[in-house]
């Protein structure tokens, strides 16, 4: 009997730099949304812990260039595709 092969379906990571733990929390839900849909994404989530959201986007550019510094050797398919800030919408700076 022949073996039957299935292709992987890479999933595409995105990177989200939250404002803080209920950010956080809305990606991982967004991640089990993916997952139940077999939707081929990964949202890796990073808790920036607050702060204005010009001192969130300055952290958050500097740690993801480490992230892509260490990405170099992966190929492209498995690289982050985007990367995004999240924040709340009440904030008095948006």
């Amino acid at each position: 009997m022949a073996k039957k092969f299935h292709a992987i379906t890479l999933k595409k990571r995105f990177w989200v730099a939250c404002e803080g733990n209920v950010e956080m929390a809305f990606v991982a839900w967004l991640n089990q949304l993916a997952k139940e849909n077999r939707t081929p994404v990964h949202l890796e989530s990073i808790n920036m812990k607050g702060g204005s959201q010009e001192s969130m986007l300055k952290k958050a550019g500097k740690q993801l260039a480490e992230v892509q510094k260490k990405e170099k050797d992966l190929e492209v398919e498995e690289r982050i595709v985007h990367a995004f800030l999240v924040v709340d919408n009440d904030r008095p700076d948006n």
